[in-house]
């Protein structure tokens, strides 16, 4: 299946070069090409720092079931897809990959099931919005001990 991407020589030319790449992404592209950028002014290019949710460690127990409410992110970030869900050893991410940026007071259900149960609030979790990072406190299971125990 062929990819396509967005030509930014002809399509947003009404919005700044570097503006451009966004609203392509805004469209559901993936790609972009731009054949000539030698005289674009490199000055204003920087990169948006992440939104994402994490746990902090493995998530013990975990069971492969992950998610998010689409109905939510899409109220909140314009997108129901805004959401991608990584696995980063163990470590769970929901990473913003699309939509507006994450505003204030908005609300989005982020979920994950582990066949271990919770213990009282832990500092577990990560949010990051805009380059700023805080730790969060939640239900977490407790971490596996590698005793073995036999009951008689």
């Amino acid at each position: 299946m062929p990819e396509l991407c967005a030509n930014l020589m002809y399509l947003f030319t009404e919005l700044p070069l570097f503006e451009r790449f966004t609203a392509a992404r805004r469209a559901g592209f993936e790609l972009v090409e731009y054949q000539f950028p030698y005289d674009a002014d490199a000055s204003d290019l920087r990169e948006t720092p992440p939104t994402l949710f994490r746990t902090l460690r493995a998530a013990t127990g975990f069971n492969q079931a992950v998610g998010y409410s689409t109905a939510e992110a899409e109220a909140v970030l314009g997108d129901p897809d805004a959401i991608s869900i990584t696995n980063d050893n163990g470590s769970l991410i929901w990473r913003v990959v699309r939509g507006s940026s994450w505003q204030p007071g908005g609300t989005v259900t982020l979920w994950w099931q582990s066949n271990t149960a919770p213990q009282g609030p832990a500092e577990a979790y990560l949010f990051e919005l805009d380059g700023q990072q805080v730790a969060t406190t939640g239900p977490f299971p407790l971490e596996r001990s590698n005793r073995i125990y036999f009951v008689s």
